[in-house]
């Protein structure tokens, strides 16, 4: 059923600005495996990329079916030094349900996420205010 979802899986990540940000996030080499947990910059940063926001903007147009669910881990891989420079990245999004007792505190962690979104974008040499179909 739909409100099983567990992972969002995007492979061969061709956007020249995901990739970029994931270069500048962590050094992944061929069949080398990074993970990165909910709370992090690194997080943060990968949701910010047009490939990242496809996996939140498809958490928010089906909140109906698949119920409230949020993103609390990305891992991110490439396969070989060939299917890296060929194709680009893997990344495969975990997802589990929102639990009541974590929208208690959102308006004060949506104010920080905020910050901390705004700080990573000024070191990347990016506004904030870019929208993310320009990229």
């Amino acid at each position: 059923s739909p409100t099983d979802l567990r992972f969002i899986a995007q492979h061969s990540i061709r956007h020249p600005f995901t990739q970029s940000i994931i270069k500048q996030l962590f050094e992944v080499r061929a069949g080398e495996i990074r993970i990165v947990e909910r709370g992090s910059d690194a997080l943060l940063a990968l949701l910010g990329t047009p490939s990242g926001a496809r996996a939140v903007y498809l958490l928010m147009q089906h909140k109906r079916q698949l119920g409230r669910k949020t993103i609390v881990k990305a891992t991110v891989f490439g396969k070989t030094r060939s299917h890296w420079a060929l194709h680009g990245p893997d990344v495969v999004f975990e997802v589990r349900d929102v639990v009541d007792s974590e929208t208690k505190g959102a308006a004060s962690s949506n104010a920080t996420s905020r910050e901390r979104w705004v700080g990573l974008c000024q070191s990347l040499n990016r506004s904030e205010s870019e929208p993310i179909s320009q990229l």
